[in-house]
């Protein structure tokens, strides 16, 4: 294996037994060699354990670092440390890339060496395609604010994390959001491609994705509210006035996936906490493109029955939704 390869791959993993071949597979099985992947285990308990055995004993540039349960997040700086490549991917276990994935990203970054080159990716649910999302009117790095923030859509210059100190928290999720808006605004150069490069498994079973927990939706504000700080004490003007417009639309999204997807009750003192939130960094977020829709003739029908109105999850994340989570926070304050 090269002592200097152009790629580290860093895959954390955590009971993945029955996907984490695949993963690993999509890499080893493509005509290059130029990477590493470092797989960071965080104490799986399914068996995860005894096939990473195996895929270091039939894969030569395959590093495996063992650990208790210290987290995702902790997971990762593990192979941040030992990545010894020029830019660094961090690809989920239960995922996988493209049959092309070295070859389109070699040909992007050969000449240019972008700081951050994102691509596209499909979203797999029940092992189908359900949908590809695609960036699209991407103008200075700022735009990638208002785009996903999984950071498994992009390949980063190791030198970017290193020498801005660049790390994922402990023990909290969303921990993509934490770090993701700080890279770009810390990025002399990005760049985006239009190749589906990555295989995301959306909604499965087990993964924090999919968490009921309460503490997976308190985070949510939690990293929020360290971004809205970061930018303010540490950003530049511009990139503190983005994060703060981009937050808009990503809390409120959350919100409504709450309201869809979770069993745990939506609580009038979760909106209460993230209003405050907003007002206390944006006097304006309520005159946020979010909320652009103006037709609000259907909202007083559903508003009436509060959450607990089934009708609502028939409308997730249209803008009627939307026009109707406005006049419902504006209630609440």
């Amino acid at each position: 294996m090269n002592n200097s390869p152009l790629f580290s791959i860093i895959i954390p993993t955590y009971n993945t037994k029955k996907y984490i071949t695949q993963c690993v597979e999509s890499f080893a099985k493509q005509n290059f060699d130029d990477y590493e992947i470092i797989i960071c285990d965080d104490g799986s308990t399914d068996g995860t354990i005894e096939l990473l055995k195996k895929l270091k004993n039939s894969y030569k540039n395959v590093i495996i670092e063992f650990n208790e349960h210290i987290g995702a997040g902790a997971a990762r700086n593990e192979g941040i440390k030992l990545a010894k490549g020029k830019y660094i991917f961090f690809c989920d276990s239960d995922d996988f890339v493209s049959d092309d994935f070295f070859v389109v990203l070699c040909n992007e970054i050969k000449n240019n060496e972008p700081d951050i080159l994102f691509f596209n990716y499909n979203e797999i649910i029940n092992e189908n395609i359900n949908d590809t999302v695609v960036k699209k009117n991407i103008g200075d790095k700022y735009d990638f604010f208002y785009t996903n923030s999984c950071i498994w859509s992009s390949i980063y210059k190791k030198t970017l994390l290193i020498e801005n100190e660049i790390y994922f928290p402990s023990n909290i999720y969303h921990q993509d959001d934490a770090i993701f808006f700080k890279l770009i605004e810390k990025a002399n150069e990005v760049k985006s491609i239009n190749n589906v490069l990555y295989n995301y498994r959306k909604f499965r079973a087990g993964s924090s994705m999919n968490s009921k927990s309460e503490k997976y939706y308190n985070d949510i504000l939690v990293v929020a509210k360290m971004n809205f700080e970061y930018f303010y004490l540490n950003g530049s003007n511009v990139g503190f006035e983005h994060i703060v417009d981009a937050y808009v639309g990503k809390l409120f999204d959350y919100a409504l996936f709450n309201i869809a997807h979770s069993s745990i009750k939506v609580t009038k003192e979760y909106y209460i906490k993230m209003i405050d939130l907003l007002n206390k960094y944006s006097s304006n977020w309520k005159s946020n493109d979010y909320f652009s829709d103006k037709n609000i003739s259907f909202f007083t029908k559903v508003v009436r029955n509060s959450l607990k109105n089934k009708m609502i999850f028939n409308c997730y994340n249209t803008k009627l939704f939307k026009t109707i989570m406005k006049k419902k926070m504006e209630n609440y304050q």
